[in-house]
């Protein structure tokens, strides 16, 4: 489980930030004035509820930041520093870099047909875990 929070989850999680956030009307990080309670809204009540260009400004640079690729990221089933020496656990770990490898193509298989591919979840951009 805390191999699964720390990398797919992570990633399905995180890589989407920047697509859905950077947009600030979808969560902005800071609002003005409480929201509205009833349905007549004007455009006013809108613009002084939203942040101003400053705080858009500083939420977005935060979203880029937080959802950008980290140079001295290690992806999944992969590591830095041998860690299996024998020749069972090089196995087990060779078998399963080949499924990811595997899944990598059915994965770009499907998104080839699909104006907006779904890339999160693939194993070239799925990190081993937290890389901030």
């Amino acid at each position: 489980m805390c191999i699964f929070t720390c990398s797919a989850q992570h990633s399905a999680i995180n890589q989407g930030q920047e697509d859905w956030y950077a947009w600030v009307p979808n969560a902005p990080g800071t609002m003005r004035q409480p929201p509205p309670t009833t349905k007549d809204v004007t455009l006013g009540m809108v613009m002084a509820t939203l942040p101003n260009v400053y705080q858009a400004s500083l939420h977005m640079a935060v979203v880029w930041l937080l959802s950008r690729i980290q140079p001295n990221r290690v992806l999944l089933g992969y590591h830095k520093e041998e860690y299996f020496s024998g020749p069972e656990p090089k196995a087990i770990l060779c078998h399963f870099q080949e499924d990811l490898y595997t899944l990598e193509r059915e994965i770009m298989a499907r998104n080839e047909g699909l104006d907006l591919p779904y890339e999160y979840l693939q194993p070239s951009r799925i990190e081993n875990s937290i890389t901030i």
